[in-house]
């Protein structure tokens, strides 16, 4: 899989229109991790733009263009920054597909592993050393919804795996970052 983490699927029909009922209220919220090649440029706290279809790739996004757009918006914050990798946390505020991967890529912070935005699939550092992101370096860290038919919210959090640890590490970050709690 090209990003990793949590994923929500309803087993019921409730289950189905309840969490549509909560992305419309804006309750169903997700918090992702990104690496992005530093040092970035000055990113807006907040993207809003539309995405439409690749009219020459269906597999493809376009920002403010292409077949059938419909309006984004996410947030985007750098959680640390070291001379060679940027942590970023992407919260999508809407669910369109690859909506943080061009929303990323459309400010300046294109995700690492991500080439089909932009990203870069190779690291050179200094001392000759060339490190590779196996993947796009993008995981979904924590998801927080309302309880279907009850009171209260359920939240789930999942560590990032060793790919993206890895990387982060060898790319100057400190582990410690990753296990910053995720709100």
């Amino acid at each position: 899989a090209e990003v990793s983490g949590l994923v929500t699927f309803a087993r019921t029909r409730r289950a189905n229109e309840a969490l549509k009922e909560a992305r419309a209220r804006g309750d169903y919220r997700r918090l992702y991790l990104g690496l992005s090649p530093a040092p970035l440029p000055a990113l807006p706290a907040r993207v809003e733009t539309e995405i439409g279809i690749d009219p020459r790739d269906p597999r493809r996004r376009l920002v403010n263009g292409g077949r059938d757009p419909k309006r984004a918006a996410s947030r985007i914050a750098v959680r640390v920054e070291t001379p060679h990798v940027a942590l970023l946390e992407l919260r999508p505020e809407t669910g369109r597909t690859h909506q943080l991967r061009v929303h990323a890529a459309h400010v300046g912070a294109p995700l690492l592993g991500d080439v089909v935005y932009g990203g870069a699939r190779r690291v050179t550092l200094p001392n000759g050393a060339v490190l590779r992101a196996p993947r796009v370096m993008l995981h979904c860290a924590r998801l927080e919804l309302p309880r279907v038919g009850g009171e209260g919210t359920v939240v789930v959090t999942a560590p990032p795996p060793e790919d993206f640890r890895k990387l982060f590490e060898r790319l100057g970050g400190d582990v410690s970052a990753l296990e910053q709690p995720c709100g």
